[in-house]
């Protein structure tokens, strides 16, 4: 009998012995606090469709948001994958292939320049330099956490950084390459090149937890004048990403500019900050109507131009 805690050790173990090159996988252990309340005394070992339904349910009622809950199944999927190559399981996850249907998907947070600007310049002077560093990176590179938390000095050649190869579910490595362009990515790539760190290893410890990261922007934020009510105003280093992505937007970058920027394989994933930008609605419907104006049907022309008191 095999139950989650067991599971996910055995999962750990078969990781970092079988998945060296793969950065994203042990990122995944943060979502444990949510799984093992979710799992509770279900055993894994014989869970069928109607108890991996329920695990779905458990997750949906601690008020997850879509991406994290298939963050979650996409865990314990793994963990099957795991315990089928130990021998402990045969055949396919129970939650392989289940959507998840009704959950809400929370609107991203973003800062404006001035916010961000104070946020990181308070960092700074926090004396936590290294912690400024992941902070900086993520906003005016727009990596990834885990992409920072993995770089080695062998990444960085003069102004661009080689995020490490990560292992796609197809066996393809794919490799991202990002630029340093601001003053402040410089500086804290400078700082980080600094460190005593031989090439191949990381310049960040594995200790460093990004959920204690994300407390000191919150209250940084919070003395800054930035709102941080509760669990979904507050700051972290996924808000600095959103927000270097919306203020591409906001000067002009076009979608598929920022989509590169970001890494994302998917444009769906982009798309959402395009209700973020300011600028972006206005532009879209000045360039509809730049295009209505010359066109030569006159039903066009009249929705453009003419009375709208009846549409």
């Amino acid at each position: 009998m095999i139950n989650f805690n067991k599971a996910f050790e055995l999962w750990q173990d078969w990781s970092s012995d079988n998945l060296k090159g793969n950065t994203a996988q042990p990122m995944r252990s943060r979502y444990q606090r949510h799984l093992r309340r979710s799992v509770g005394r279900l055993l894994l070992d014989t869970m069928d469709e109607s108890q991996a339904r329920k695990v779905i349910r458990n997750l949906k009622r601690k008020g997850l948001d879509k991406p994290t809950i298939k963050q979650c199944i996409n865990t314990l999927n793994s963990i099957y994958n795991c315990m089928r190559e130990l021998g402990h399981w045969q055949g396919k996850s129970p939650l392989f292939g289940m959507r998840v249907a009704g959950s809400k998907r929370r609107r991203i947070r973003t800062l404006s320049k001035d916010q961000c600007h104070n946020v990181l310049s308070a960092f700074k002077a926090a004396s936590r330099p290294l912690y400024w560093t992941l902070a900086v990176l993520c906003y005016h590179c727009g990596m990834r956490p885990s992409e920072v938390l993995s770089l080695r000095p062998m990444d960085i050649a003069g102004d661009t950084i080689t995020v490490p190869d990560v292992k796609t579910p197809t066996g393809q490595q794919k490799t991202r390459k990002v630029f340093i362009l601001t003053p402040e990515a410089a500086a804290a790539v400078d700082y980080l090149l600094a460190l005593p760190v031989e090439a191949h290893n990381r310049f960040y410890p594995l200790t460093v937890d990004t959920r204690y990261v994300n407390t000191i922007l919150s209250s940084l934020g919070h003395n800054e004048g930035v709102a941080v009510r509760d669990r979904v105003n507050r700051i972290s280093l996924y808000t600095l990403r959103h927000s270097f992505a919306t203020h591409m937007l906001d000067e002009g970058a076009d979608i598929r500019q920022v989509q590169g920027a970001l890494g994302h394989d998917n444009l769906n994933s982009t798309m959402v900050y395009l209700h973020a930008s300011n600028k972006a609605g206005r532009e879209g419907q000045e360039i509809l109507a730049a295009g209505l104006a010359k066109s030569d049907k006159p039903e066009l022309r009249a929705i453009n131009g003419g009375n709208h008191a009846n549409i």
